[in-house]
């Protein structure tokens, strides 16, 4: 979990940094549907990223962080949203892209999860 943080530090620092840089599209969040109880969204996410080309970084528990080379990471971690009828458990995912169309690669992971995830 340090580590993942220290990451989107490190980061949140570039793209404060860069003049000029704010239609660039670094980074994008999104938030993935579960099912109640969590159950395999994460294994989901991985089997995702990995069949996408990307390596592991790291993965603990609810957490996982994938990256493809130095320029493009995926972070997704389970947790809790509130709603309007109570907490809700969601997979928020976290897409980073130096050279821009972090979006582009939220949507694309996020159209193979929804396929595999019933």
């Amino acid at each position: 979990m340090p580590r993942v943080l220290l990451t989107l530090s490190l980061l949140l620092l570039l793209v404060t940094s860069r003049v000029g840089a704010q239609d660039a599209d670094i980074v994008f969040h999104l938030a993935l549907p579960t099912r109640p109880d969590g159950a395999q969204a994460i294994e989901t996410l991985k089997a995702v990223v990995v069949a996408m080309g990307a390596h592991l970084k790291h993965e603990e528990g609810s957490v996982l962080e994938a990256a493809w080379d130095g320029t493009a990471d995926v972070q997704g971690s389970l947790g809790f949203q509130a709603s309007a009828t109570g907490r809700v458990r969601e997979l928020t995912l976290t897409c980073l892209k130096i050279s821009g169309g972090a979006e582009v690669l939220c949507r694309d992971v996020e159209r193979r999860y929804r396929a595999q995830y019933r």
